[in-house]
């Protein structure tokens, strides 16, 4: 009997799983009680297994476990997870930390340990005990194991402690839910556990979309056979992230049983609903095949479609993936076209910017030089430089407000040179192209804002300026002026008057911003059609393109926690495309500013009436 026991500490202290299934008690999504000295037994999923067989190879070489987990709905990736905190609890003394976005998150993880806590019959040598926040395991000598809980919305979260297991919640969504700066959170949490053997850290969500924090760490983390191959090659893997992934048709449950006449329906309707066709993968017969698919299967996931996934089968392939790929690209209402913004995402790695400044010219005042710098000194990104007989325009987007541009995740101020498309001969069409910017952030005074707005103005040889002068674009329009800086002009309808008259900028409304917003929609949308498109080379504006949302209310904007300034000043350019100006190698100066003359002009006749 003793040596029954001592296997079977040994193999549940070996891995999760192990002690998940010998002791563990749990209640499923169907409210039925499962594990030790239940009806019905407790066994862990193909999920669950995959990420026990990741954390057992890497104790086992004395290796820090990090893991991305992205899960499926509802499949069990976060009841693994705390079982796998509460068993590395019991196995040594640790501080560790559960932390969520939104405050039932962390909280429901918290009370999952503390059920095992309560149903363990397993013989830990600890005692164990809850309070409100805090769960402690008291071991015989006198050291001990705490698992707290912590707010991902709180500045700075867990900045005092140091840990050695961090279990964090739906991290691909903390920005939708309200956390500002979400990945200099997460990352600042990280600081605090030390990359050495004995550590955990798991990162699990569901997907929110090709973009954010998350989405760029799953691009650099590695498929679990990969780490152990470079492992295995003497490469230092410690510290990179391992990618937890299982699609839908590995569980199961998620499967209809049918009898033989249930199969023939299903078999003789295959490729007959359109919602039941995959964009991603095609109609059902060639998801039957590439995926291995039984009609059971088919039969559920048309059964999910119609009654969980809103009849779209996106978004069925956001709750329940087919592939990691398919997870990120389908999840989210985004207003932009997902296979426009593949597009621009492959451009930009085949168009790395180059980085400078704008002097002033020694002799001649209206000119300036670029003078090309490291990433450290650049305040300009340059994607391609200006061409004689080319047209440029430059577009700017102002932060809402001075008080905007302060605190922890303010707006930004946002400058794009935008080349106008055109038809080149031999060549066919050339898109629009956002070429350069003033680099992201940009959160200047609005009077330097301005002097790099006049810098570029020169350095383009007089190319219009479009700003948009809500609120404090006001401001950077009078600084434009007195700059003597070509700028825009929009045709209003003027009441007293009773005419149409032009005045200075672009002022976003509520009729002026779905322009703006469609006009660079289709152009993403239509990227492969000769006329339209819209080349973007700056991944800071791809990923705000790509965290742009319909809400269900339609109102089209940024979520939670991200920007849209990239996009606005995007929008307007290629609104105002139109107006751009051509390059040439002789810059013409002006005396007095044409618009500003005109305002003058107009204002004198309008005071006029009453004196």
């Amino acid at each position: 009997m003793d040596q029954v026991d001592s296997f079977i500490n040994m193999a549940v202290r070996k891995s999760w799983d192990s002690w998940f299934e010998s002791y563990g008690v749990i209640k499923d999504v169907d409210g039925i009680w499962r594990g030790n000295e239940q009806e019905v037994p407790l066994t862990a999923n193909y999920l669950q297994n995959r990420i026990s067989d990741v954390v057992t190879w890497c104790q086992e070489r004395d290796l820090p476990v990090r893991i991305l987990g992205l899960k499926p709905r509802q499949r069990g990736c976060s009841t693994f997870s705390t079982s796998g905190l509460y068993t590395e609890g019991n196995k040594k003394p640790i501080s560790a930390a559960i932390i969520g976005a939104k405050g039932k998150q962390a909280k429901n993880l918290f009370k999952m340990v503390e059920q095992y806590s309560n149903g363990d019959k397993h013989n830990w040598g600890t005692t164990r005990n809850c309070k409100a926040e805090n769960i402690e395991f008291q071991f015989a000598d006198g050291q001990k194991t705490e698992i707290g809980i912590l707010s991902a919305k709180e500045y700075d979260p867990g900045r005092s402690g140091t840990y050695q297991f961090v279990l964090a919640t739906e991290v691909a969504r903390w920005a939708e839910d309200g956390v500002a700066n979400a990945g200099d959170v997460l990352s600042g949490l990280l600081k605090c556990v030390q990359l050495r053997a004995g550590s955990t850290v798991i990162l699990e969500t569901t997907a929110a979309g090709a973009s954010g924090d998350f989405y760029d760490r799953w691009g650099d983390a590695l498929e679990f056979e990969e780490y152990q191959r470079r492992h295995a090659a003497g490469d230092m893997v410690e510290g990179i992230f391992i990618r937890v992934f299982a699609p839908w048709f590995m569980f199961p449950e998620l499967a209809h049983e049918l009898t033989p006449a249930q199969q023939d329906k299903v078999n003789n309707t295959l490729n007959q609903v359109e919602r039941y066709n995959s964009p991603d993968f095609g109609n059902e017969s060639q998801m039957m095949a590439q995926f291995d698919l039984s009609l059971g299967q088919l039969s559920w996931r048309r059964y999910a479609i119609d009654n969980e996934c809103k009849r779209d089968p996106r978004v069925f392939e956001q709750d329940y993936p087919s592939t990691w790929e398919s997870a990120f690209l389908t999840s989210g209402n985004r207003r932009f076209s997902s296979a426009g913004i593949r597009h621009l995402r492959s451009l930009a790695k085949k168009h790395p910017c180059k980085w400078g400044v704008l002097d002033s010219h020694t002799r001649d005042p209206n000119a300036v030089n670029w003078r090309a710098t490291d990433q450290g000194e650049g305040i300009i990104q340059q994607w391609e430089a200006p061409r004689v007989g080319y047209r440029y325009l430059i577009t700017a987007d102002v932060a809402t407000g001075a008080d905007q541009t302060q605190g922890k995740d303010p707006d930004c101020h946002s400058v794009f040179v935008i080349r106008a498309g055109g038809w080149i001969n031999g060549r066919g069409w050339m898109r629009p192209a956002a070429v350069a910017r003033i680099a992201a952030p940009c959160r200047w005074e609005v009077d330097l804002l301005g002097e790099w707005i006049r810098r570029l103005h020169r350095y383009y040889r007089g190319a219009m300026v479009v700003p948009e002068i809500n609120n404090p674009g006001l401001a950077l329009l009078q600084h434009l002026k007195l700059a003597n800086v070509t700028v825009f002009r929009r045709e209003v309808y003027d009441d007293f008057e009773r005419r149409f008259v032009k005045q200075l900028g672009f002022q976003t409304t509520t009729k002026s911003k779905p322009m703006v917003i469609a006009r660079l929609a289709k152009a993403l949308r239509e990227y492969d059609v000769e006329g339209e498109g819209f080349d973007i080379y700056d991944t800071h504006a791809i990923d705000e393109l790509q965290s742009f949302i319909r809400k269900p209310d339609g109102k089209e904007q940024a979520m939670e926690g991200m920007h849209d300034d990239d996009v606005m000043a995007l929008g307007i350019g290629l609104l105002t495309i139109d107006n751009a100006v051509a390059y040439s190698n002789k810059y013409q100066v002006r005396e007095t500013h044409p618009d500003l003359m005109e305002i003058e002009e107009q204002n004198e006749r309008r005071f006029s009436q009453f004196s």
